[in-house]
């Protein structure tokens, strides 16, 4: 069945979702396994293909229908004033495989669209405005497939309007002068063409002229009312700037003394950290030591007795037992 687009009716030949998005994801695969530049604009929608075609910069752009694959792409190319056999509207008409009755699920996308790009690699296509009639041996060399004249260029109705409004204003301007110029006598025309200072005062009292001078003095007015209202607040400005620098060296004054309070209040945690005391106290312990052993090299030697030995001795040793036991607690992180 054909429907009225001259497209195959693919409702009767659909298959079920998934083999559909299988053949969809082999067509997508296909792109980037024979195009090395293709880009992904939208998954599985849209895709580009730049590439350089003689002194031209080319792209095509590849529309997925949501039929596709049962259904064949749209390629549109870029520049859109481009003229070749194969481009018709700025689309890419190739007959023998992207017209719907040659496309079929099994048509291989990217090794299509590398064909159409060496295709316009080997035979350039022409800009609109650099040729207005493309030759008859131009088809016969650029495409071996089709003889088909390239389709006229499309012109834009609407681009003479700009144009046809600035004509009509400047006719009813130079209709305006010329009744002027008309109500003038001949002795007046003499004097205008003979005399400045007449012909200034002539082309100051027109009403063109005069319209630009109200527009020209508004303008004035309103420049010299900002003006004067930006020098009403000056001296307002200049006193909330004055503030502002005040309040600014205050802050300085004060980030100051917080930056030096913040350096004695780090040098005051820095003597009670748990590293200072534990250094401190191992010190201690030491010192004990080294107290205990001189005590017993005192009665070693005989210069103390034995019960002042045993007292001295005792006192100390148990002075280093205990912060010993403390260091050793305070490396456990268990200070008491």
């Amino acid at each position: 069945m054909w429907g009225s687009t001259g497209r195959k009716s693919s409702r009767s030949q659909t298959p079920d979702p998934s083999q559909q998005q299988d053949q969809l994801r082999k067509q997508i695969t296909s792109l980037f396994t024979y195009n090395d530049h293709i880009k992904e604009l939208t998954p599985e929608k849209q895709y580009e293909l730049p590439f350089s075609a003689g002194s031209l910069d080319i792209s095509l752009l590849i529309n997925v229908p949501s039929e596709f694959p049962q259904d064949p792409p749209i390629i549109t190319v870029s520049p859109n004033d481009l003229r070749h056999p194969w481009i018709e509207s700025n689309v890419v008409t190739w007959q023998e495989k992207l017209h719907a009755k040659n496309w079929n699920s099994q048509s291989n996308l990217g090794k299509i669209l590398q064909e159409i790009r060496e295709e316009f690699i080997r035979a350039p296509p022409v800009r609109s405005a650099q040729s207005d009639v493309v030759d008859d041996d131009w088809i016969a060399v650029t495409s071996p497939v089709s003889s088909r004249p390239p389709p006229p260029i499309p012109r834009d109705n609407n681009s003479a309007q700009p144009q046809s409004n600035i004509h009509d204003s400047l006719s009813s301007t130079l209709a305006i002068e010329a009744n002027i110029i008309k109500s003038k006598s001949n002795e007046e025309l003499e004097e205008l063409l003979s005399n400045e200072s007449a012909f200034e005062m002539f082309f100051q009292q027109l009403d063109q002229v005069q319209e630009q001078k109200t527009v020209q003095e508004e303008l004035r007015r309103g420049n010299e009312l900002f003006a004067n209202r930006n020098l009403s607040v000056k001296d307002d400005l200049q006193q909330l700037q004055q503030e502002v620098s005040a309040l600014d060296a205050e802050w300085r004054e004060v980030w100051q003394q917080f930056q030096e309070n913040d350096q004695r209040q780090q040098a005051a945690f820095n003597r009670f950290s748990t590293a200072n005391i534990i250094g401190r106290l191992r010190a201690a312990a030491l010192e004990c030591d080294d107290l205990s052993e001189s005590v017993a090299q005192s009665f070693l030697d005989g210069s103390l007795d034995h019960d002042t030995f045993v007292k001295q001795f005792r006192d100390l040793r148990k002075v280093y037992h205990l912060r010993a036991s403390k260091v050793e607690r305070g490396q456990r992180n268990d200070i008491s």
